[in-house]
């Protein structure tokens, strides 16, 4: 992991820092350096508002289009025991072939979170945050 900018660890780090490297050796265009220095990650009090504002706009959904996007999720979860199955029952009698059917079991989670279908199973947060801060106001 690296220290972002403004972390004690970052100070110091001499081979971090970009303005001891010409601009020439970096290869990258005024642009590309822009891009660069946009694409930091947030601090958590950003990644924390990003997921309270999803998770409100997510409450406010009609109540028959989270039902719907549920029951989608739900049918979307089973690709992963279909998944699972199909490569347990493909795959050679091999000491390896139990780990590479058990990848399988992703595959329904990765259409799930693709598909940004109303499982909850794949990010509580989203949906328990609002309510917090509700009871919180209370």
């Amino acid at each position: 992991m690296v220290p972002h900018q403004d972390s004690p660890a970052f100070e110091g780090s001499s081979a971090l820092d970009e303005e001891d490297v010409p601009e020439a050796e970096r290869g990258l265009t005024d642009k590309e350096q822009s891009e660069v220095e946009k694409a930091q990650r947030p601090r958590a009090p950003v990644v924390y508002e990003i997921i309270r504002l999803e998770g409100e706009r997510d409450m406010r959904r009609p109540a028959a289009s989270l039902w719907w996007s549920g029951v989608a999720a739900g049918i979307s979860i089973g690709f992963s025991f279909l998944s699972q199955a199909a490569l347990a029952a493909e795959l050679p009698q091999t000491p390896w072939s139990h780990i590479i059917a058990s990848a399988g079991y992703t595959a329904g989670f990765i259409i799930v979170i693709l598909g940004r279908q109303q499982l909850f199973t794949e990010n509580v947060l989203t949906a328990v945050l609002p309510v917090l801060l509700m009871c919180e106001t209370v």
